[in-house]
């Protein structure tokens, strides 16, 4: 049956980039894992090209750990030094929706089905970015043999602070009207997808907790009694109808997973995103403020350097500015492409799981339309022996 991962791969390409000196990436992350220690690495298909043509082709293998040093390193490095980028941002919510089921059907989707989609989507949304696609800290990533893992440890002040700030930019005005729509519709509708995923990923793990309990029910109408027994043989034919059902919510359930679900738990992090830029522009406007209110306080003898960090801050809030409204653009514009294909993906899949389904399913019945049991006499309470008359 159809494995929506198939669906994914092919849809989720990264778009053609603009003609550049510098080199850029298309990676696949392989059905290939490598298990060292406690570390499960996924291998990386890397082809690094220069005006569209294939300059070099690689594999490489990452870890979990090596993704998430990698998304700090981008939000500390790059997000924190350039004000209004909104910078791609890995997921953190759980890929496997239950660990306490087994998984029987594992084996038509690829192991760790759900992690590598995760993973693609976020390297795609990395290269995709005009600027961080073509960072250093994203080629290293994509080229070195090993990657190192940067580990950032922040001081209580500092997360003491950044709680303050959280709490100071909620109910903070911005003086552009833009942005302060945005901050408002975004927090609207943060709330409205996440409450949306959740309820997908109950209405989702249900099918498979139906389809587990299918696959007991198929389980205790499967007969050890004698194969030629007109009523076992009906029931074992029961069996492989629920057996088959069974295996459609499992599908169905994994379709799910693959492509809604893996986008939502994406889109997610990226509103999250959007928010920490808003937040480092609030930080931007408290500073400014204070600027002001320093430069005016200010005697003749600091004058000068006041009137000068009163014009950083206002050149750092006016590149806010203007990158800030290029990347709300961006996010939008890819957000909703990503959301489409997600939801194009979600349908083809489980239509096709559906419709494979029921043809096997339509098969069940002609099979038991075309069988005519043998009943013996009433007074003979021997096992039927015709081949003919008592098998499908």
């Amino acid at each position: 049956m159809m494995d929506a991962s198939e669906l994914v791969f092919q849809n989720d390409q990264p778009l053609p980039m603009r003609s550049t000196l510098l080199p850029t990436f298309s990676v696949s992350v392989m059905d290939k894992t490598e298990k060292v220690g406690e570390k499960t690495y996924f291998f990386i298909s890397v082809q690094k090209l220069l005006y569209g043509d294939l300059q070099d082709e690689s594999e490489i293998r990452r870890s979990i750990e090596d993704f998430r040093s990698l998304d700090r390193r981008i939000r500390v490095e790059i997000s924190e030094n350039m004000p209004g980028i909104i910078a791609p941002r890995l997921s953190n919510r759980e890929t496997t929706l239950t660990e306490d089921i087994p998984d029987n059907h594992a084996r038509f989707m690829g192991k760790y089905a759900s992690e590598r989609i995760i993973l693609q989507r976020y390297l795609i949304t990395v290269l995709a970015h005009p600027y961080i696609g073509q960072h250093k800290l994203t080629s290293d990533f994509l080229t070195s043999p090993e990657s190192s893992v940067v580990n950032y440890k922040f001081s209580l002040g500092r997360r003491m602070t950044g709680a303050f700030e959280d709490l100071w930019g909620s109910s903070y005005t911005d003086p552009d009207p833009y942005f302060e729509e945005r901050k408002q519709k975004m927090a609207a509708y943060s709330g409205t997808v996440t409450e949306f995923a959740n309820a997908f990923s109950l209405q989702n793990i249900n099918k498979k907790n139906l389809s587990s309990t299918l696959a007991l029910l198929s389980h205790s109408l499967e007969s050890n009694g004698h194969p030629k027994d007109s009523l076992l043989k009906l029931w074992n034919i029961a069996a492989e109808v629920i057996k088959q059902e069974e295996y459609g919510w499992h599908l169905a359930y994994w379709n799910g997973e693959l492509t809604l679900g893996t986008f939502l738990k994406h889109h997610i992090a990226q509103m999250d995103s959007f928010k920490d830029m808003m937040q480092r522009r609030t930080s931007l406007l408290q500073e400014l403020d204070n600027a002001k209110k320093t430069s005016e306080k200010a005697k003749p003898p600091k004058k000068e350097a006041a009137h000068l960090a009163l014009a950083k801050a206002e050149e750092a809030v006016q590149r806010s500015t203007v990158t800030g409204k290029q990347e709300i653009h961006r996010l939008k514009e890819a957000e909703t492409k990503g959301f489409r294909q997600a939801l194009i993906d979600y349908a083809e899949s489980q239509m096709k799981a559906a419709q494979e389904t029921y043809e096997v399913l339509l098969e069940q019945i002609r099979r038991i339309h075309e069988w005519e049991p043998a009943f013996p006499d009433e007074d003979d309470t021997s096992i039927p022996t015709s081949d003919s008359n008592s098998s499908l």
